[in-house]
């Protein structure tokens, strides 16, 4: 047997303790694990807490049921990213006993509640107690934020359906937020902030 078939039976035999190895470990599905498909993972609710600063336009055609009483959507104001103009949080400026509803079908993922002079949230001295739902909707297409002042009637890991009331406003403000006493942000699966108007909500 001559040098030469003694390394082509060598290599041979390397490559089939290669395919060996990788049928028994499942080399290949770990490579694609690693480094492809590139997919862009679901955000875990500790992101979505810290406010993402990316902005993504609405799809022509998203809607959202009202998540209060058409004369409130009348009256509601926004707040928008200074540099873009773009609105990321709706305002509403709700009487007390007033109801505040789910935007979608979907899940309870969190619950908090803070009391007056909280550091999680930048406000004054005089904002009120006042609290927040984080709301992942059922394809987990988006995610809601409520901040308010109100009763909650939903906890955590509760499955709401849309238009399911979850809140009753109570009196308040929300002095770092122009005075309401209700704010909404919703955000795409990526974790964009979605871009606000009145018209991303059908009237009641």
């Amino acid at each position: 047997m001559n040098k030469g078939f003694k390394i082509f039976l060598g290599v041979l035999v390397l490559i089939s303790v290669g395919f060996s190895l990788a049928i028994i470990f499942d080399f290949n599905s770990l490579i694609k694990k690693k480094i492809g498909p590139s997919q862009t993972p679901t955000p875990a609710l500790e992101d979505w807490r810290n406010l993402k600063s990316t902005i993504a336009s609405p799809s022509s055609n998203l809607t959202f049921p009202s998540p209060v009483d058409e004369k409130y959507l009348a009256t509601a104001d926004f707040i928008s990213v200074s540099y873009s103009g773009n609105n990321i949080y709706m305002l509403f400026f709700l009487e007390p006993e007033a109801e505040i509803k789910s935007i979608f079908n979907g899940v309870v993922l969190e619950v908090d509640h803070f009391k007056k002079g909280d550091q999680t949230f930048p406000q004054p001295n005089e904002e009120s107690d006042f609290s927040q739902i984080w709301i992942q909707e059922e394809n987990k297409n988006f995610i809601a934020n409520y901040v308010f002042i109100g009763d909650v009637f939903v906890e955590k890991d509760d499955n709401i359906e849309a238009g399911e009331v979850l809140i009753r406003a109570k009196e308040g403000k929300l002095t770092s937020r122009k005075n309401s006493n209700f704010t909404l942000a919703i955000f795409d699966k990526e974790g964009n902030k979605i871009m606000l108007s009145k018209d991303l909500f059908l009237k009641n």
